[in-house]
C-alpha cells in the first residue's frame, strides 16, 4: 500500500512539473496573457522573442504612466476639460490603454519647465516619461537615469514613426544618441518651418517699376530705393528698405538676415565644416563682408536707426503698418503677420522668392534644427516600450493616413475647432516633411477639381481658398506660392554641432555672445570700422573661442 502511494505522489510531482514547465514561477495563465498583450519589455527583447508585436498594441489592463508638463498661453480648454482631464487623455486609455497622470505643470515661458525639471533631476524624482532638451538628455544619460531606448525603439516603433525619424539620415535619432545607445527620442517638427523665404512688397516694385531681386546684391539695391524713393507714394519718408532686429544675422525666422548673410558664404551662430574641422560662422572671414553690407544698409536708411533695441514683436508691428518693404521669413509668414496686414491695407501685394544668391550664384541655405527636444523614460519604468507605442499611437492618430486620423480630425473640425488639441499630448511629434505632403494634396485638388482625396484639413483649406477673403488669401499664399518654393532648395545648411553644450560653452559663452553682438551692432551702425574685425576675432578665441573649438571638435571625433 505504501508503494502504491509512494508512485501515486511520484506520478502528481510528474504532472505538476510538466505544466507548470512553460510558465514563470507563480505567474497564473492569465498573468502571462496579460504580460504578452503589454508587450513587456524584457520578454520581448530575449533572443528569440517574436518579432509580431503591435506597435498599437491596448495595454488590458490599462497601465497608468506619470509626466510632467509645461503650458503656455496657446493651451485652451473647452468647458468641463483641463490639462489632466481631456479629450486625448481619455483617447490615449481608450484606444491604446495609457492613463497619463500629471505630477506637475508649469505655464509662461520654456525656462520655468526647464527649471522645475533641473530640479527634479537633481533629486533624481523623475516621471516615467517626460520630454527634456540637450543638455538635460546628456546629464541623465552620464547618471544612468533614463533607459536605453534601442530595442524598444527596433522593435516597436511603427513604420511611419521610423519614416518620420529616419528624415535627413535620422539626425533626430542620432542627437538622441551616446555612445551608439539611443537614450532620447526626438520631437520632430516640420523642416520646411526653419527656412526663410524672401518676401518682398510687389505693389511697391511696381510703384517704382523695379523688377523683383535675382541676386543679393539687387536686394540690397530694391532695399535703397524703398528706403529712399516713397515706395508707398505718401510723400513721406517713413519707409524701410528690409527688415532687422536686435538679432539680425544670428539666427533664423522671421526677420533674421542669415539668408542675406549666407549669400555670401557667411553662417553667423552656426558651426560649420571648415578646411580642419567644425568652425563658428561667426569668426570666419566671410562675416566682415556681410558686416560691410550691413553697415551700408544702415547707412543708406534701409534698416530702422532702432533696429537694434528691437525685438520680433516691434518689427512684425511695422510690417503690420506697412514700413516695410522686404523681410526673410518662413513659408507660413502669410498666417502672420501679412493676415493682419491684409485686413488693413488690402490692397497690399506680397510676392515671396527663393533668397537670392551671392556672387557666385550658389545659395547653400541656412536652417534650424527640426528638433530641439527629446522624450526619455526614468531608468527602471516597467514599460519603457509604452513610449513608442505613445508615439506611435499620437501619429496613427493626428497625422493623415493614420487609422484613427478621421475621429482626430472631426474633433478638430467640430466641438473641438476653437481650441488645438495638439497641446493636451504629453508626446507631441509631427513629420518632418509633413507640410510638403500637404502642399501636394492641396494643389492636386485644386487642379483637378476632385477634393475626394483630400484628409478633413486639407478640405477645410481648399474650402477657405475657394471662399476667398482674408483667410482665403492666406491659405491660397502658403499653399500655392510659399511652400512649395521650399522644395526647390537643393542644399541646406544646419549647425553642425547639435551636442550637450561643453564645458567652455558653460563658462563663457555668454560673454562670447554678448561681445559678438555688441561688436556687430556698433559695426553696422558704424559706432566701429568693420576693419576691427580681425580684433574682434582675435578677442574672441583669446576668452574662449580656441578652448570652445576644440571641445566642439573632441565632441565631432567621438561620434
Amino acid at each position: 500500500m505504501a508503494k502504491r502511494r509512494l508512485v501515486i505522489l511520484l506520478l502528481l510531482m510528474m504532472l505538476v512539473a510538466a505544466c507548470s514547465g512553460n510558465q514563470s514561477p507563480g505567474k497564473t495563465e492569465e498573468e502571462g496573457a496579460i504580460k504578452s498583450e503589454q508587450g513587456n519589455s524584457a520578454d520581448a527583447n530575449k533572443e528569440g522573442a517574436p518579432q509580431d508585436i503591435d506597435p498599437l498594441g491596448k495595454y488590458d489592463p490599462p497601465i497608468e504612466v506619470t509626466t510632467v508638463r509645461a503650458t503656455n498661453d496657446t493651451f485652451k480648454f473647452i468647458e468641463g476639460e483641463s490639462l489632466e482631464d481631456n479629450i486625448v487623455y481619455e483617447l490615449y486609455e481608450e484606444d491604446i490603454g495609457i492613463k497619463w497622470k500629471n505630477i506637475w505643470s508649469v505655464g509662461g515661458d520654456n525656462n520655468k519647465y526647464t527649471e522645475k525639471l533641473n530640479l527634479s533631476i537633481a533629486s533624481k524624482n523623475l516621471p516615467d516619461i517626460f520630454q527634456v532638451d540637450i543638455g538635460q538628455l546628456k546629464e541623465l544619460v552620464d547618471g544612468g537615469l533614463v533607459e536605453d531606448m534601442t530595442p524598444y525603439f527596433e522593435q516597436y516603433a511603427s513604420q511611419q514613426v521610423k519614416e518620420a525619424f529616419g528624415y535627413a539620415d535620422g539626425l533626430g535619432l542620432r542627437m538622441g544618441t551616446f555612445d551608439g545607445n539611443l537614450y532620447g527620442l526626438p520631437n520632430t517638427r516640420d523642416a520646411a518651418g526653419n527656412l526663410n523665404l524672401l518676401w518682398v512688397r510687389q505693389d511697391w516694385l511696381d510703384n517704382l517699376d523695379l523688377e523683383l531681386p535675382k541676386t543679393a546684391d539687387e536686394v540690397i539695391a530694391v532695399a535703397e530705393a524703398f528706403a529712399n524713393n516713397d515706395p508707398d507714394g505718401d510723400q513721406k519718408n517713413n519707409t524701410y528698405g528690409i527688415m532687422a532686429s536686435f538679432m539680425m544675422f544670428d539666427g533664423y525666422g522671421l526677420g533674421s538676415l542669415d539668408a542675406l548673410a549666407a549669400a555670401y558664404g557667411a553662417y553667423p551662430g552656426k558651426w560649420i565644416k571648415g578646411e580642419e574641422g567644425l568652425v563658428y560662422g561667426s569668426v570666419q572671414p566671410e562675416m566682415k563682408k556681410v558686416l560691410e553690407i550691413g553697415r551700408e544698409l544702415y547707412a543708406m536708411g534701409a534698416l530702422d536707426k532702432e533696429f537694434a533695441i528691437k525685438g520680433g514683436g516691434e518689427t512684425t508691428a511695422d510690417v503690420v503698418a506697412g514700413k516695410i518693404g522686404m523681410y526673410y521669413a518662413p513659408f507660413w509668414s502669410p498666417a502672420w503677420p501679412l493676415n493682419q496686414m491684409i485686413e488693413k491695407e488690402p490692397d497690399a501685394k506680397w510676392t515671396p522668392l527663393l533668397a537670392p544668391p551671392g556672387p557666385s550664384g550658389e545659395m547653400k541655405v541656412p536652417a534650424g534644427h527640426f528638433t530641439t527636444n527629446w522624450m526619455v523614460v526614468r531608468k527602471g519604468f516597467e514599460h519603457p516600450e509604452a513610449l513608442v507605442k505613445a508615439i506611435n499611437y499620437w501619429y496613427d492618430l493626428s497625422m493623415t493616413g493614420g487609422s484613427r486620423n478621421e475621429k482626430y480630425s472631426e474633433l478638430r473640425q467640430n466641438e473641438y475647432k476653437d481650441v488645438d488639441i495638439n497641446n493636451y499630448t504629453p508626446v507631441y511629434s509631427e513629420m518632418p516633411n509633413k507640410n510638403d505632403l500637404f502642399v501636394d494634396e492641396i494643389l492636386k485638388a485644386l487642379k483637378d477639381g476632385d477634393t475626394s482625396g483630400l484628409s478633413i484639413s486639407g478640405l477645410k483649406t481648399y474650402e477657405k481658398i475657394k471662399a476667398g477673403g482674408v483667410d482665403g488669401w492666406v491659405e491660397q499664399k502658403i499653399w500655392t506660392e510659399s511652400a512649395p518654393l521650399i522644395r526647390e532648395y537643393k542644399e541646406i545648411v544646419t549647425d553642425e554641432f547639435y551636442g550637450a553644450p561643453t564645458e567652455t560653452m558653460g563658462l563663457t559663452k555668454t560673454a562670447l555672445d554678448k561681445l559678438t553682438n555688441d561688436t556687430f551692432t556698433k559695426m553696422i551702425m558704424g559706432d566701429k570700422s568693420v576693419e576691427e574685425f580681425d580684433d574682434f576675432v582675435a578677442q574672441w578665441h583669446k576668452i574662449g573661442g580656441d578652448k570652445m573649438t576644440l571641445e566642439v571638435n573632441e565632441w565631432a571625433s567621438s561620434r
